[in-house]
């Protein structure tokens, strides 16, 4: 899970990178701090942005690949300062920008998946609580039908026994 949420957010570490690149350049030429040169070695972008040289390796390909940022050719191979490429894209937030649409789509694509599954959910639910209600109401009507067939052969059965009792009584007096 680590590994993907790296993957999402390289296009965020290519804009830090161009950003600390871009910095230090802004500096160079301001003569602020003292800096010699507008070149960064891979250990201080590694202290700076606390990365690792893997990491710093995998961003940095691209970035070079689309000439944003260049090797030093007089100085060591590990040494990188940004190009007029480079300060373009940083001010542009190039990979900012698709780092954030890339969220974006991420969350739409999660909405799409979760609203269907959470309205499934949902019915299912309904339907299973609102069945023994149902359920209840069917028992009632039927309760409420057995009690008037209870009560319809109570009055019969009182009937024939008032019928049956004058009929006995009639037996007897005629003997």
């Amino acid at each position: 899970m680590k590994n993907l949420f790296w993957l999402l957010n390289i296009s965020y570490k290519r804009h830090r990178l161009l950003k600390y690149l871009a910095l230090r350049n802004i500096e160079y030429w301001q003569k602020q701090k003292g800096f010699t040169n507008p070149y960064m070695s891979f250990d201080e972008i590694c202290e700076k942005l606390k990365w690792n040289k893997t990491e710093l390796d995998i961003i940095y390909i691209q970035l070079e690949k689309e000439l944003e940022i260049k090797q030093s050719v007089e100085k060591a191979d590990n040494i990188l300062t940004i190009t007029a490429k480079g300060i373009l894209s940083y001010s542009n937030r190039k990979y900012f920008n698709f780092y954030s649409k890339s969220i974006i789509v991420g969350i739409k694509d999660l909405a799409q998946i979760f609203i269907p599954v959470a309205s499934l959910i949902i019915a299912f639910l309904a339907l299973t609580y609102s069945n023994p209600k149902i359920q209840k109401i069917e028992y009632k009507k039927e309760l409420n039908n057995i009690e008037i067939n209870i009560d319809s052969l109570k009055t019969q059965m009182k009937e024939i026994k008032e019928g049956i009792i004058p009929l006995q009584k009639n037996n007897l007096t005629k003997k």
